[in-house]
């Protein structure tokens, strides 16, 4: 399960200022981690550059936690 840490470490604060960092406290479940990774890859020509650090933390935590044909079928 990927924690709150995670998530603070890939994004930018609120305002945008780069380098500067916004937390928040919240616990992505499993199915929750699954869906942002499907989301993020269905449509990821139009993820802002801002979210880019997001969808590849929530995409590294797709590979790390199956194996590579687990992974090609998930995404099928």
């Amino acid at each position: 399960m990927m924690d709150a840490s995670d998530i603070v470490e890939a994004g930018a604060a609120p305002d945008g200022k780069a380098g500067e960092v916004f937390g928040f406290d919240y616990h992505l479940s499993d199915d929750e981690v699954k869906a942002l990774a499907k989301f993020f890859r269905k449509f990821q020509s139009y993820i802002p550059k801002e979210l880019e650090g997001l969808s590849d933390l929530i995409e590294g935590k797709i590979y790390d936690s199956m194996t590579i044909s687990e992974v090609m079928n998930f995404y099928s």
